[in-house]
């Protein structure tokens, strides 16, 4: 199995960083998290997979959402590619770079292919969990695709107004657009529930109409430091 499944407790770890060392229990109780794993250290891929997010790091505060990388290796070696990273992809990494140097966390979080019983290669893991650890979205990318963030940011935007409102998203959805009703919340409940109307939306002759409701007003706690 690669990455980590969803419904599952993120697991706590102690790792050193270039802020020091954390506790990641400590770090992202409370808060929406994304820890993801990179392939190595001064890999292309992952160099500019950082800018990204080091360049979007205002848009994962404001959904309360804390990060934490992990890469095989030791703190040394992190430090110097940050600093390549910075300087290549024109940004400041505000997030902690977790040193994995026996690669024993990455085996853990399920962040490494598994090959004849054994740990290989780094995989380039992603996942993002709720307020309580628990993980609401895994995937998991080929080394030679660098994933895209702002597909990120629309999934925790699903993953939020889904998780204070009965509700669900389209395909291709982003936030401040429609969402569906869920089937189970009855029409009277609806109209309680989503003041700012219902419309059902006819699926064809014989099939039961779905029922969209403008985009609700979310409010999530910023926790998140901007620092």
């Amino acid at each position: 199995m690669a990455g980590l499944p969803l419904e599952s407790k993120l697991p706590d770890f102690l790792a050193d960083s270039q802020f020091g060392r954390l506790s990641a229990h400590d770090v992202l109780t409370g808060s929406w998290s994304m820890v993801f794993s990179i392939t190595g250290d001064f890999d292309g891929t992952a160099c500019t997979e950082l800018g990204m997010i080091a360049k979007l790091y205002r848009q994962f505060v404001s959904r309360n959402c804390r990060v934490i990388c992990i890469s095989a290796g030791g703190i040394d070696r992190h430090e110097a590619f940050l600093r390549d990273v910075e300087e290549t992809q024109d940004c400041k990494v505000k997030f902690p770079l977790v040193a994995d140097e026996s690669g024993a966390l990455l085996t853990t979080l399920l962040m490494r292919k598994m090959v004849g019983g054994e740990p290989g290669h780094v995989l380039p893991s992603l996942v993002i969990c709720d307020p309580d650890l628990t993980v609401q979205f895994s995937m998991v990318y080929p080394s030679s695709t660098g994933r895209n963030f702002y597909e990120v940011l629309r999934v925790i935007d699903s993953l939020q107004v889904s998780r204070y409102f009965k509700v669900a998203t389209p395909a291709h959805w982003m936030a401040g657009e429609p969402v569906f009703v869920l089937p189970e919340v009855s029409d009277a409940a609806a109209e309680e529930m989503f003041p700012k109307g219902v419309t059902r939306v006819s699926q064809g002759e014989g099939r039961p109409a779905c029922r969209l409701t403008p985009y609700p007003d979310v409010e999530v706690d910023d926790l998140v430091r901007d620092d």
